[in-house]
């Protein structure tokens, strides 16, 4: 395999993940996604499914940035409504087919993600919190992203396993190139406060470059929508040269569609999917330098 998972992590928001990029032709794939949202009757399943058959084709390594559930049907729920349940979880529910009694909606929910996303477990390394996930563990002290992966380990290949991931932390790639070793540094925030129709968001680029040190991406979900901004900045190297460094802001819009909520509220359409990036070395008269980043924007 060319990339594993370490199970005993340097602090509890910190995932490490290795790989081995043994030549200079060597690649590997990384997508980023948030805001599936799966259990919705607004989550676009088809464009979900094609992104994870492409990742899967590529032996990429999947991230998910939080709010993989809605989660939002509950009794307790005010905002609960079920015309708004995605088809298939309503059979699932309707038949008791998850187990469980019928109607018991976070179970069905639990039970439609894991048939859904298993034969990708061997890709998808990260489950993150999203505020969805976060509102469930407090109004019904059920953990869905700890579950879901628990559940999703069962079907990875060996030195991997879906890791349950808390609201921000960071995900390091720590990479064998051609015998020496290089680390990419990932910060990650699910995201905050709402949309912003007009910045889409930049402005919170510049205040979190502000504080955030030492990553290479700084990676937010949330507001639904998406880019990859790139910052560069200034510094000394480990030799004491002066260097620049470029880094990428990275917001990945998830995959849900325009619904009622935002047709009452005149809110536009926004783009939908996530963000692939490539992973390769650099090289520079034959002489491999540096890691270098592509990012594809897998929008629809």
């Amino acid at each position: 395999m060319s990339w594993t998972i370490d199970r005993e992590r340097t602090a509890p928001e910190v995932l490490t993940i290795r790989l081995s990029l043994p030549t200079a032709d060597s690649e590997q794939w990384i997508l980023f996604t948030s805001d599936r949202h799966h259990d919705s009757i607004e989550s676009d399943w088809v464009l979900e499914t094609a992104h994870l058959k492409r990742a899967r084709e590529l032996d990429a390594i999947i991230l998910d940035n939080g709010d993989l559930v809605d989660g939002m049907q509950g009794k307790r729920d005010r905002r609960g409504r079920l015309p708004d349940l995605h088809p298939e979880l309503l059979k699932i529910m309707q038949s008791g087919k998850s187990g469980h009694p019928k109607d018991a909606y976070l179970n069905s929910v639990l039970y439609m993600c894991e048939d859904f996303y298993k034969p990708y477990a061997t890709q998808l390394a990260m489950i993150g919190m999203g505020n969805h996930e976060s509102s469930l563990v407090k109004h019904n002290e059920l953990d869905i992203p700890a579950l879901l992966a628990r559940e999703l380990r069962r079907y990875s290949g060996n030195g991997r396993g879906t890791q349950a991931m808390p609201y921000t932390g960071w995900v390091r790639l720590v990479v064998n190139v051609m015998g020496s070793h290089s680390t990419v540094k990932i910060f990650y925030h699910h995201g905050h406060g709402g949309s912003a129709p007009v910045t889409r968001g930049i402005i919170q680029t510049n205040r979190r470059q502000a504080w955030i040190r030492d990553a290479n991406i700084i990676w937010t979900g949330h507001i639904h929508d998406g880019y990859v901004v790139p910052f560069t900045t200034h510094g000394l190297s480990q030799r004491g040269k002066p260097r620049d460094v470029t880094g990428f802001h990275v917001q990945t819009p998830g995959y849900k569609t325009r619904g009622n909520y935002e047709k009452e509220r005149n809110m536009a359409p926004r783009v939908r999917g996530g963000v692939f990036m490539r992973l390769y070395p650099q090289k520079v008269e034959n002489y491999v330098s540096a890691l270098k980043m592509d990012f594809t924007l897998a929008f629809d």
